[in-house]
Parts: C-alpha cells; sequence; structure tokens
C-alpha cells in the first residue's frame, strides 16, 4: 500500500458515502465544530480516497470526517487538508464504520447499525470489541437494539422511555418485547396494543403538556427477569434436544436468559426463561406431532386436552376433552386405547404438559369408564318439562286469584281483631311509627296519614287500622315481583 498522501482539497470535491453509518448530525455539536475551524482551521486532516472515473476531474470520498467536512462547508472554506489513501471499498467501509463508532455523539441506534454492519464483515461479536476497543458484553447489548420492534423505537423518539429502558427491551422479542413494553408504559392487564397506547401519550403530551413518566429501570428489569417470555421448567419437550426445532437445543440458546450470560448477566437470580414466544409454540406444536406419530402399541395416538366437556364426542379425529375421555388402566376395558395431550393443563404444569402419553377410553356405553357426557344425557332426561310461556301465564294468573282470597280473608279478620282492643301501650306504638317517620310524607304516609297516628288523640282502633292500611300497602308489591317467599312472608305479616 502506497503511502497517504496530505493534499488540500476543494470542499466541493469531497462527497460522503450512501453507506455511511452517521445518518445525523448534531445541530448543537456541528455548531461547535464550525466555530473552532473558524478560529483554528481544520486541525485533523480528513481520510478520503479518490473516485476514479474516466476524463473527470478527481472526486474523493470521505472515509473519515463527515463532520469536519459539513463544519467547513458552513464555516466558507474552500479547501480542507486530506490524506488521500487507497482503500477497497469494503476497507473503506469498515474504516468509516470504526471511526464513526469513535465519536462521543453517535446515537446508540446509529451505533447499532455500525456494529451490524461490523458483524457481517468480522462475523462475531467478540472480533468487533477488538476492533473497536469495547467490551463483548457491550457490543452484545449495542447489537441487540437493531432488535427493537417499531412501537419501541417510537417510544424511545417521543421520550416516553429512555436509552436504558430501550437497551433493556431489546434483550427480547416479540410478544415479550411487546408485553415489556406496555409494562415501561405503566399498563397493566389491559389488552390495549402498545401502538395505540403510545398514540394517546401523544394526544395527551400535545392537550396539556403532560408525559407520562416510565417504570424505574429496576422495575422494568425485574419484570423482563420475572414476568415476560416463558419459563423453560412447562416446555414439554427435552430442553437438551434439537429434534423438535431447526434452532437447536434450549440449553444453549441466546434466547435462554439463563444461557445467554451477556445480555442478561446483571438480572439477579435470573430463571431459565425462553425470550422468543413464537419458538417456544413451534417447538410445542412440533413436540406434539412428534409424539402422535409414534408408533403406540400399533395404534393411531388420539389427541387429548386437558379442558372439561359434558357433550358428545362426535368424531375419531377431533380433540377429546376431560368428561369425553377418562383415563384406563392395563387390562381396564376392550376400548383402552393411546393418546396425546395437544395442550397445557391450568393446574399443574410440572405433569399437565402438551405431548403427554395417556391410555384412555373413548367408548360410548363403557361399563368400566362412564363419561362425564353420558352422566350429563341422563340429568337432562331426568330434568322436569320446562313450562311454555302459556303455561307460566295460567299459573300466575291462578296463583294471583288464590292470593287476592287469601289476603281479603286475612284482612278481614285483622280488621275485626282490631276493633275489639280497648286499650294498648299507646307510648310504645307511637315510638314505633315514629321509627318509621321518614315514610310520613311518602304516598303511603299521607295516604294512611301516618303523622297523625302519634298523637295523643288518635283513637286506638284509628291506629291499629291505620297500621294495618300501611302494612298492606307497603308490601303489596311483594306479589308483583314473582317471589313466591315474598308472597308467603306477607302473608305471615298479616
Amino acid at each position: 500500500m502506497k503511502m497517504d498522501t496530505l493534499i488540500q482539497i476543494p470542499v466541493g470535491d469531497l462527497h460522503v458515502s450512501e453507506r455511511e453509518a452517521r445518518k445525523t448530525l448534531d445541530a448543537e455539536s456541528l455548531k461547535e465544530i464550525t466555530n473552532s475551524i473558524m478560529q483554528f482551521g481544520v486541525q485533523e486532516p480528513l481520510i478520503v480516497r479518490e473516485l476514479v472515473e474516466e476524463g473527470a476531474s478527481p472526486q474523493y470520498q470521505i472515509v473519515c470526517g463527515q463532520r469536519r467536512h459539513a463544519a467547513a462547508k458552513l464555516a466558507g472554506l474552500k479547501t480542507v487538508p486530506c490524506l488521500v489513501r487507497e482503500l477497497t471499498d469494503a476497507e473503506a467501509e469498515e474504516i468509516g464504520i470504526v471511526s464513526n463508532l469513535q465519536r462521543e455523539d453517535i446515537s446508540p441506534l446509529e451505533e447499532a447499525r455500525a456494529y451490524e454492519e461490523l458483524l457481517l464483515r468480522l462475523g462475531s461479536e467478540s472480533a468487533i470489541a477488538r476492533r473497536v476497543s469495547k467490551s463483548v458484553a457491550y457490543v452484545a447489548q449495542r447489537l441487540r437494539l437493531t432488535k427493537l420492534s417499531d412501537d419501541s423505537r417510537r417510544a424511545l423518539s417521543e421520550k416516553f422511555i429512555t436509552m436504558d429502558h430501550a437497551l433493556l427491551l431489546a434483550r427480547v422479542d416479540g410478544d415479550a418485547q411487546e408485553q415489556a413494553l406496555r409494562y415501561a408504559l405503566h399498563v397493566g392487564s389491559s389488552k390495549t396494543p402498545s401502538g395505540q397506547i403510545i398514540d394517546e401519550c401523544v394526544v395527551r403530551r400535545d392537550a396539556d403538556g403532560f408525559t407520562q413518566e416510565p417504570v424505574s429501570i429496576n422495575s422494568l428489569k425485574y419484570f423482563i427477569a420475572y414476568e415476560t417470555g416463558k419459563l423453560l421448567s412447562t416446555a414439554a419437550w427435552p430442553l437438551g434436544s434439537d429434534e423438535v426445532s431447526d434452532a437447536g437445543p434450549c440449553t444453549v440458546c441466546p434466547k435462554n436468559m439463563a444461557a445467554n450470560d451477556l445480555l442478561f448477566a446483571d438480572l439477579d437470580g435470573v430463571e431459565a426463561r425462553c425470550t422468543d414466544l413464537g419458538c417456544f409454540d413451534e417447538k410445542t406444536k412440533n413436540f406434539v406431532r412428534i409424539q402422535l406419530a409414534l408408533n403406540t402399541d400399533g395404534l393411531k395416538a388420539l389427541r387429548l386436552s386437558y379442558a372439561q366437556s359434558d357433550k358428545k364426542p362426535k368424531t375419531e379425529e377431533q380433540i377429546f376433552k376431560l368428561g369425553q375421555w377418562i383415563e384406563a388402566k392395563p387390562e381396564s376395558c376392550k376400548h383402552r386405547h393411546p393418546g396425546v395431550f395437544v395442550d397445557y393443563g391450568r393446574w399443574n404444569l410440572d405433569e399437565e404438559k402438551p405431548g403427554r402419553v395417556l391410555y384412555v377410553c373413548v367408548a360410548a356405553d363403557c361399563k368400566a369408564h362412564p363419561k362425564a357426557w353420558e352422566r350429563a344425557q341422563v340429568k337432562e332426561a331426568e330434568k322436569p318439562k320446562r313450562e311454555t310461556p302459556e303455561e307460566r301465564a295460567e299459573r300466575l294468573k291462578k296463583e294471583r286469584t288464590e292470593f287476592e282470597l287469601e289476603k281479603s280473608r286475612r284482612t278481614a279478620a285483622f280488621m275485626a281483631a282490631i276493633a275489639q282492643v280497648k286499650d294498648f301501650p299507646r307510648a310504645l306504638v307511637a315510638r314505633e311509627i315514629k321509627s318509621h317517620s321518614y315514610l310520613f310524607n311518602t304516598e303511603i304516609g299521607r295516604k294512611v296519614g301516618l303523622a297523625k297516628l302519634v298523637s295523643d288523640t288518635a283513637k286506638p282502633a284509628d291506629i291499629y287500622k291505620g297500621l294495618a292500611i300501611w302494612l298492606l300497602a307497603d308490601r303489596v308489591h311483594s306479589f308483583d315481583s314473582d317471589d313466591d317467599s315474598a308472597r308467603k312472608g306477607f302473608l305471615a305479616d298479616l
């Protein structure tokens, strides 16, 4: 390689590469550089390479020094000092990427894209770390920022979360990241998508200036460690198996929190959790298919579910629910058949897992294994016939007639008994009536004249008659409620 050549090059002959990692320039930082150049000139030469075009004047591509070039144009310089270096496309891009990574003002997302470019060139995170003099953990965490969802990126750009939140969110994928983002935005059990939540936060901020603060970093870190993803202890398949998916064994998968020290070493006591729910579900389905394909006693396995049902099974190809199948011990009946569960149970995830093989009986009329759906049909047959609307109307009419007759008989007997009263504890009755003084001005109270019944001049017969009318008027709605116990209580009061 030839020695670098230091020359002054017109600013108009210098061009930024289309593959430049730095996509934005901080306005404040650019202003500071411009002021420095206006006072002291360009102190550090740009690194460029010549672009060869037949018959054209020399043109140069900036390898390092995009900000200095932009500041020089703002400062009005005609030329800038440059080191012209012979470089291939790959060498120029790598030098430019590394140079930008060493700048303090590069945004984390641009830094992540730059590391992604280097990963394609250098092949590993450790090689990148050596090239840029960073720790492997730092490079791995920055690389993960490329995994941020659109909603996570938007929450970051709107400043609803910080870069520290984004670094945590980027550790998990798909549904797990969505779940963690919603938690970071203070959303609990609501199923509102995070994109809609961000829209609402933007509207509220623009309307009244209120910006919702995200949860603390420690809270989000705890949530990711203990609430997101799927516990691998609940996995149905052997974690060390590579037969259920091309993704390989879970024990060494980087999406297993317990197996990825680069991303999750700072999460104290982190459990073995899968952060890729799509992969977890795919492996579950594949394991069930493998179990169903096994030749179990030469019989095709039935598909079983832990969910319950009291409905009669329709076909042998359906998924049989608990109540349609019952466990069958060896030699217990001639209908004993192998089955494979296709779902998880609700109560004991250590045992109730997909892929579990169980021998069951699903046959109808098996004397040894009566099914829940058969018992349900017997109970249905024993139920009394449901009355029609016409029958109900006729029954209520008859009951009302009988009720009115009984009410008239008892009322007459009650009033006759009142007429025989000569003396009674007036003070006790008055106190009882006053305890219901809130009813004096009600329609019933005015009709009966409750307020007058507490006076010393009220006659005993009038008091008892008034109380009887009050009682009857207050309780007459009992029949309209169609409540047999209320009607009985009404008659008991009489």
